[in-house]
């Protein structure tokens, strides 16, 4: 239908040759030459309404009708000069002319055009020219027609002749173009002299100087432009710059910009709007199927478009912008436009991809208005470029088609530009036979003209929309490319009742605005009062006023009730404008509720302690007021005090002093990051008591943000909580950076609605020191939850000499982990105990920590668990044990845990240990000292007095190096020197002095492995992060290198140089940059960890050494792999000839890249004999004529083998090659033929070749991540050459990967042939084309009804409870026999009861094992080689 409709529209442009309005541009007069600056006016009679002009002068003296006068200096004026007036006003208010407000004189016309067209007969060349080598224009100075701009642009003193002029016609240019314009308007004086520039400065509106120039107009008449081309040329000003239109003017029955295209460069200087087609639409109206290709710019904050750049009012239909819009770094370059004020409609737009600068606003930036709607798009240039952008375009009518000459670089033009002239059109009106009358603005117009369209709906019907051709249509109006037929569909209205509350606490009044049926007729009513149980139609609008009365009774004394009301109203739409628009669906009740607020602490803030002219270095609060104040002081103005101390007087309660019952929440001190507290808070000693601490956002607790501050001393009970979704509740401070935290107690429950909640702080980060802290309340949240801290974040904060008293409670699954000290831990845990017990659904649960994250720096030493651990995380990895529930990374000694390590029915790991659950890098170190013995207390810890001498005691290796005696007030001091350590690293433990004994340690850490030093001791060294250079290691030792960053290294030309008799372990050495070479010496033993890749070059100029060299025998062992390439004129692995190569284990990668063609093999080894007995060995090289293993002697035994050779015909390549021993071979290259690429096995690739009778043979599949031994191989060669699903790349099927449920629901209509498919599902969530078919097939057929609430979640993996049931269903689907005697098959534990009888089902017939790896655990995925062998097993089952 649409290729149909398509063809028509074609013929009937292409076929259509008369005149447009009777005229033929073509031939309506010779070609006009450019503009030489001469006005002509000789063509314009005031008594006249339609006018027709053919020349640049003929357009000049439009402009200067409009404004009174011409250019200074114009060089010719043809025609009657009288017709030329512009009245002098002087003192004109100039509004921040020059940066200030300034009067000046102002030059009025009142010749507007109103009620008059002008129509264009030809293209015009305005004589603009543009120097290629300077990027300059110059050229005649065009002047625009009205707009307020300066007739001398670049005039600073004297009179600058500006001009403030309109234009209120209608502006026809009949298809024609203007090109070439070349305008300045400048002004050096101010903004005030430069706005409203373009080919049309100001369309509509009046003038405020002259009171015949007005925007109100009679008979519907509308300013209007249409159906011209601005082409290439400049236009440049100040403010409010178009390449069509500079501004748009207020007026009554709003203006009309249609059909137009611009070419131009725009380019503005200041605010208030710049665009390709209109740079201000400040006033109502509409722009059409209109579109930009030219440039727009602008040096200032300026909203910039490709349509309109500030819009207040106009509707933007079926325009889309290529032009590139810079907003020079502001980041308001919008493809479209934009504005966040009006009421309109921006609907069916589009912009091309990379064109704006704002990646925010999406094409269009609204701001918070509620009154503008939006539906712009970003499109591609092949989409732009595509036949059926076109169609899109032409939602109301074909007036876009395809660039078939080449005009707009291949994206849509307007179809005059294609057509010289078309035949006018006819409008039939067709009145639908029920519901109302319609009518057009028009009943005839030319091809390419727009019609407005208008309805009357009878009583008890509403006009639903207007159809053209049969069609409906979204808007009330049409472009005609062809002759239509005019209709409507009108509905019924349906009428339902009001119930209005009644209350003794307050009078509700509801007024209708709409229809009303009156004695069977539609009455329009405005403000009409409503009593309870009155008649409203579909349609009405309804606002509601409420009063409530002095002594009316409030439900909760918490809260403060204020006299505004929010309302419920039940079958109802809210509008922006808060009114509510009947549906018509049912029967409206109204629910009033009067608004309240909670009451505060913040709001009864004294502040008059402090002067801010005089602000001093200490204050002392005496009451709740007072300390209130100091929350208001930093929360609202801002005042961090840094530098200065606050001190409690005396105890402070913070309950409700109002006489009611209700209570008085406490707002946290240090609102945001941005306004923190950053002084000295001293409770000396004191109590806060009845604190409610509460935030309806984030950031609750005594202190909310606070940064670099010390808080001590302080004692606090009540309650801490923030309403749902809010995290960071604490009792202390919720969030500390950089800050000291001592000798504070809670007795306070926190409760944290979202993430992090601790006891004294909720998250801490930047060396935050909390030491001496007790916590007795009850902390609970949904993950990052602790007892003293929820958080730590930074490896230099420390928690020391600090008890948990309270239960520990975590709801979520999430990972920032829940323990008795801290939830997650990056610094250090000192001399702590938790008495608390946990009971966590958090994924990594510890009695001490949940979740040690950082290396070197998560220490837990001299702690102690006594409380209960009980986890119930459902995740595969999670952790639970009596230190740490996962270490990642973590040193821990003298620790111990008496509590017992539960795990709940729904815990899904076997990670679980009474020290600690999941293991990572974990290391136990020696840690001197006692358990501190923290007994719980009736009263709070009370703060020790500063004074007096002590002593700082250094100790390194168990044994006193020094120590330093102290006076009372030393806060630095400095440690004697570490003695050193072969191998490792040492440093002073970080300390801080507080006026009593301590003992400092030193710190080992095991050395890095810099470049450019030999490594002489053996054990265990980090490649740094970006290491470049030689790091060479001694013979005879035995050296692990772990690579940091969890294995990825960025490389820079790294050599590695192993001496002989080493035994060298790689763990997990990974480049991720440039070169690396491994230069390894005689009997050699290389151990493989984890995962490691050397990376050799990939610039033959740079370095044409082997990736790795081999001197001597070598021994290859471990579990771990390593992959190893070339892409230089050299080998992957060189041996030098006479070695002998073994390989006992792990896995060894080969890849050469073709650059330059070379002698010998990737893994070179001619002279030399290799030995692979276990393990895995793959190559492949893409060199010419070169083979992936050369030796003198080759022999494989128990091993897995793939080798592939796209150029080479030879793979392996000896004079004596024996394979034997239960191996399997994969071996291929390429087809004599440029264009077969597909591997086939070959055993001629491999001379001399002598294989055993056990050995197992596979053809190469062309993927390199699944191996010929893999138990998935045959199951992904079966999937992928059924079509059933594909890999991820040309050689990578990503085994391991997820399979989304749009994937697997494509693969079982795959499977089910594809089928032909009616509708589309009922989700909201479908974003892509290519799975809506199969989605909707699978819902129309039962397998999948989504996830819930009209989603699917196509994006979601498919976890393996899902796909068993899916697989049982389409089974179902294809008829296959589903068997019911599945009742006594047994689930593994854990087994959603939903899924079960598909598990069942699919354990029963093979298709999932249901353990090991094919445990349906739910929420775990099912990956993409467990679904192909899935699939192939059902296949296998069903024939």
């Amino acid at each position: 239908m649409n290729m149909l409709k398509r063809f028509i529209t074609v013929f009937i442009i292409v076929s259509m040759v008369l005149s447009f309005n009777g005229i033929n541009p073509a031939a309506a007069a010779e070609k006009a030459a450019p503009w030489d600056g001469a006005v002509d006016i000789s063509w314009y009679d005031p008594s006249v309404s339609v006018y027709d002009i053919s020349t640049p002068a003929q357009l000049a003296g439009l402009a200067a009708l409009v404004n009174g006068m011409t250019d200074p200096g114009c060089p010719k004026i043809i025609g009657n000069t009288s017709y030329l007036k512009a009245v002098k006003h002087d003192n004109v208010m100039l509004v921040g002319a020059g940066g200030g407000n300034v009067s000046d004189s102002v030059y009025v016309s009142s010749n507007d055009f109103a009620y008059k067209t002008v129509r264009l007969t030809a293209d015009l060349d305005m004589g603009g020219v543009y120097n290629q080598s300077t990027g300059v224009w110059s050229g005649p100075n065009w002047t625009p027609i009205g707009g307020k701009f300066p007739m001398k642009p670049g005039e600073v003193k004297g009179d600058c002749i500006v001009l403030d002029t309109r234009f209120n016609g209608v502006f026809d240019g009949q298809g024609h173009t203007v090109k070439n314009i070349y305008c300045n308007r400048y002004a050096d004086k101010g903004f005030p002299y430069s706005m409203a520039i373009g080919l049309i400065g100001y369309l509509g509106g009046d003038s405020d100087l002259d009171k015949n120039i007005t925007g109100t107009f009679k008979d519907g008449w509308k300013p209007a432009v249409r159906n011209v081309v601005v082409g290439k040329g400049y236009i440049y000003g100040r403010r409010m710059v178009g390449g069509v239109i500079g501004r748009v003017g207020a007026t009554n029955s709003g203006v009309i910009i249609e059909n137009c295209a611009n070419y131009a460069d725009v380019k503005n200087t200041d605010s208030k709007g710049v665009a390709g087609v209109c740079g201000s639409g400040w006033g109502k109206g509409v722009i059409r199927n209109c579109y930009n290709a030219g440039s727009v710019s602008t040096t200032y904050a300026c909203p910039a478009g490709g349509i309109c750049g500030s819009n207040g009012g106009m509707d933007i239909y079926n325009c889309y912008s290529t032009g590139r819009i810079n907003s020079n770094g502001v980041k308001m370059g919008r493809g479209i436009g934009g504005h966040d004020s009006g009421s309109y409609t921006v609907g069916n737009s589009f912009y091309l991809t990379g064109s704006d600068d704002d990646l925010l606003s999406g094409g269009y930036y609204k701001g918070s208005s509620a009154k503008v709607s939006v539906s712009v798009s970003k499109l591609s240039e092949n989409e732009m470029k595509n036949e059926g952008f076109a169609d899109r375009l032409n939602a109301n009518g074909a007036v876009f088609v395809p660039d078939t000459k080449g005009i707009n670089n291949g994206f849509p033009v307007l179809w005059y530009q294609v057509q010289t002239g078309t035949a006018a059109c006819l409008v039939k009106i067709q009145d639908p036979e029920t519901g109302g009358t319609v009518a057009a603005d028009r009943q005839t117009a030319a091809f390419g003209q727009t019609v407005s369209f208008t309805a009357k709906a009878d009583a008890g019907w509403i006009l639903d929309g207007f159809t053209v051709n049969g069609e409906k249509i979204d808007t009330d109006f049409y472009t005609l490319t062809g002759d239509i037929t005019l209709s409507a569909v009108f509905s019924q209205v349906r009428s339902v009742k009001v119930s209005i509350p009644e209350s003794d606490d307050f009078y509700l009044a509801v007024i209708r605005t709409g229809y009303k049926l009156s004695e069977g007729e539609m009455a329009w009513v405005s403000g009409e009062g409503l009593s309870n149980g009155d008649t409203v139609l579909e349609g009405n609008s309804l606002k509601f006023l409420a009063y409530g009365y002095p002594d009316a009774s409030h439900p909760d004394m918490d809260y403060e009730y204020t006299d505004a009301f929010t309302f419920t109203v039940g079958h109802t739409d809210r509008n922006s404008d808060g009114a509510y628009t009947v549906r018509g669906d049912g029967d409206i009740t109204i629910k009033a509720e009067r608004n309240a607020l909670r009451k505060s602490w913040i709001n009864l803030a004294d502040t008059s302690w402090y002067n801010p002219f005089r602000p001093e270095k200490s204050y002392t609060l005496t009451t709740a007021a007072q300390l209130a104040g100091l929350a208001h002081l930093v929360n609202a103005d801002g005042i961090t005090f840094s530098g200065a101390t606050i001190k409690l007087g005396k105890d402070i309660s913070l309950s409700n002093t109002d006489g009611t019952a209700g209570v008085r929440a406490w707002t946290a001190i240090g609102s945001s990051v941005e306004k923190s507290f950053q002084g000295i808070f001293d409770g000396q000693g004191h109590l806060i008591s009845n604190m409610t601490a509460w935030n309806d956002g984030s950031y609750s607790g005594l202190f909310g943000c606070c940064d670099n501050a010390v808080i001590k001393d302080i004692t606090v009970s009540g309650t801490v909580e923030n309403e749902a979704g809010a995290s960071y509740a604490a009792g202390i401070a919720a969030f500390a950076s950089g800050c000291v935290i001592e000798k504070c107690t809670v007795n306070a429950d926190i409760t944290a609605a979202g993430t992090h909640a601790g006891g004294i702080a909720a998250g801490i980060l930047d060396g935050t020191s909390i030491r001496g802290c007790f916590n007795y309340g009850n902390v609970s949240g949904i993950s990052g939850v602790g007892g003293i801290v929820g958080v730590s974040g930074t490896g230099t904060d420390s928690i020391t000499e600090c008890a948990n008293f309270g239960d520990i409670k975590a709801a979520g699954s999430e990972t920032y982990g829940v323990g008795g000290i801290a939830g997650r831990l990056a610094g250090k845990i000192e001399a702590c105990v938790n008495r608390g017990d946990i009971n966590s659904a958090d994924r990594y649960t510890g009695g001490i920590a949940g979740y040690a994250t950082t290396r070197y720096t998560s220490i837990i030493i001299r702690s102690k668990n006594m409380g209960d651990v009980y986890a119930d995380s459902n995740n595969e990895n999670a952790g639970a044990g009596g230190l740490a529930g996962f270490a990642q990374f973590l040193s821990y000694g003298a620790c111990e845990n008496t509590g017992a390590v539960k795990k709940g029915r729904s815990f899904g790991s076997a990670n679980i240990g009474e020290i600690i659950g999941r293991t990572g890098e974990v290391k136990e170190i020696t840690a001197e000292g006692s358990i501190p013995d923290f007994q719980p207390v009736e009263q709070s810890v009370q703060q020790e007095k500063p004074g007096g001498s002590f002593t700082v005691t250094f100790v390194a290796q168990g044994k006193v190096v020094g120590s330093v005696k102290c006076t009372g007030g030393t806060r630095t001091v400095a440690g004697p020197a570490i003695p050193a350590r072969e191998g490792f690293t040492a440093s002073w433990d970080k300390y801080q002095l507080r006026d009593k004994n301590i003992t400092v340690k030193a710190i080992y850490r095991e050395n890095l492995a810099p470049a450019g030093e030999t490594i002489t001791v053996g054990g265990i060294y980090y490649i740094p992060w970006f290491a470049g250079g030689e790091i060479r290691i001694s013979g005879g030792l035995a050296v692990t290198l772990k690579g940091e960053n969890g294995g990825a290294n960025g490389f820079e030309n790294l050599v590695l140089s192993v001496g002989d008799n080493t035994a060298l372990t790689l763990d997990n050495v990974r480049t991720s940059g440039s070169t690396t070479l491994l230069k390894l010496g005689k009997n050699d033993t290389l151990i493989l960890r984890g995962m490691n890749v050397l990376a050799g070059s990939s610039d033959a100029k740079s370095n044409e050494q082997p990736t790795v060299t081999v001197k001597g025998d070598l021994t290859i062992q471990g579990g771990g792999s390593l992959g190893i390439s070339a892409q230089v004129n050299n080998s992957a692995v060189y041996v030098e000839p006479g070695s002998t190569v073994v390989q006992d284990g792990g896995s060894l990668s080969i890849y050469k890249k073709d650059l330059l063609g070379m002698e010998g093999g990737a893994f070179y080894a001619t002279g030399s004999k290799v030995l692979i007995r276990g393990g895995r060995f793959s190559g492949h090289t893409t060199s010419d004529n070169v083979a992936i293993l050369s030796a003198d002697e080759l022999t494989v035994q128990n091993a897995a083998i793939r080798v592939q050779a796209e150029k080479s015909p030879y793979t392996l390549t000896s004079p004596k090659t024996v394979i034997s021993g239960g191996s399997v071979m994969s071996i291929g290259h390429s087809g004599n033929s440029a264009k077969e690429q597909r591997y086939y096995y070959n055993e001629k690739s491999i001379p001399n070749l002598t294989a055993s009778a056990n050995v197992f043979k596979k053809p190469p599949l062309s993927f390199t991540d699944v191996f010929v031994d893999s138990e998935y191989y045959d199951a992904i060669e079966y999937c992928t050459k059924k079509n059933y699903f594909a890999g991820t790349g040309s050689t990578t099927f990503s085994p391991g990967n997820s399979m989304t449920r749009a994937m697997f629901a494509t693969v079982l209509y795959r499977m089910a042939g594809s089928p032909a498919v009616k509708g589309s599902a009922p989700f909201t969530d479908l974003k892509q084309s290519w799975y809506k078919n199969a989605v909707a097939w699978a819902v129309q057929k039962g397998i999948t009804s989504g996830t819930g609430e009209s989603k699917f979640s196509p994006d979601a993996p498919v976890t393996r409870e899902q796909a068993a049931v899916f697989l049982q269903r389409f089974a179902q689907v294809r008829g296959d026999s589903i068997s019911t005697d599945d009742a006594d098959v047994k689930l593994p534990p854990g087994v959603s009861a939903w899924a079960s009888e598909g598990a069942r089902w699919a354990m029963r017939k093979g298709v999932f094992t249901g353990g090991g790896s094919e445990m349906m655990n739910p929420g775990v995925y099912a990956s993409r080689e467990l679904l192909a062998l899935a699939l192939m097993r059902y296949d296998i089952i069903k024939r």
